[in-house]
């Protein structure tokens, strides 16, 4: 079954102290990384998260977590889901950071007397709304403690893929001639090494996640309206309308491995 997805982290405003908090049927399953904390709290239904390549899965009353700069998309397993998403930026992490330091908070957390409790802070928070920046501090505060109280919270100092950095270099120079080999020899790894931890950590091979970047951009320079469909697509990387509408083509679908699952 193929449906739509939204693309959550995409919409998100730069601006100080944001938080978003919605119910949403929809799960982003495209690749996405951002500055800021993401919680998921399943209310009906079951989806995988695949978060810095490594997969959970999550069913009702259970909370996937992701941590800041954690690349990560889902994979719908029911036909019918539903969850509270939640993503703050830094500001709300602070007493966090204070207390513990720049550490993580385990990926799922399917601890009842847990789940419970977060979900009736963001109901609570829901019922509420967004818009008092103390009022959300408490919230979020609330839910951080009962996650610190009963997750794990782990330094991370794995070696691996520098997967933040490689994608915040792509974001920086989609506009370029990139190819997989000049990236990774820029960052070091071989490219046989390359190509396999960059799919399995973003779920995509390189130029499929590269092509979905300029395809972002052209989207936005196309709504204003005063340029040329030639101009916006060669101003974003792409070398001629070919590629483009390949391109456009080729990801009009998710991939099979993340289509959602009967």
């Amino acid at each position: 079954m193929k449906q739509k997805l939204g693309k959550l982290e995409r919409t998100f405003a730069d601006q100080d102290m944001f938080v978003f908090l919605a119910k949403h049927d929809l799960l982003a399953f495209e690749p996405a990384f951002h500055s800021r904390f993401e919680l998921l709290y399943i209310l009906e239904g079951s989806c995988d998260a695949i978060i810095e390549g490594r997969k959970v899965t999550a069913k009702q009353d259970e909370i996937i977590i992701v941590n800041k700069f954690e690349t990560h998309y889902y994979i719908q397993n029911s036909l019918n889901i539903s969850a509270y998403v939640l993503v703050a930026d830094d500001f709300y992490m602070s007493e966090f950071y204070s207390v513990l330091g720049y550490k993580k908070i385990e990926h799922i957390c399917r601890k009842k007397k847990c789940a419970f409790a977060i979900r009736n802070i963001l109901e609570s928070w829901f019922e509420v709304g967004t818009e008092n920046k103390l009022t959300n501090c408490g919230f979020f505060n609330l839910i951080i403690g009962k996650l610190i109280e009963h997750c794990r919270v782990y330094e991370d100092n794995k070696n691996k893929l520098n997967g933040t950095d490689i994608l915040k270099y792509i974001q920086a120079n989609y506009k370029e001639d990139l190819t997989m080999s000049s990236v990774a020899e820029k960052f070091g790894y071989s490219e046989v090494y390359f190509s396999r931890t960059f799919n399995k950590l973003v779920g995509m091979n390189f130029r499929t996640y590269l092509n979905m970047i300029r395809l972002d951009q052209a989207k936005i320079l196309l709504k204003n309206g005063d340029r040329t469909v030639t101009d916006v697509v060669e101003s974003v990387g792409f070398p001629n309308l070919v590629t483009y509408y390949r391109a456009k083509k080729k990801l009009a679908s998710p991939p099979n491995n993340m289509t959602n699952k009967k």
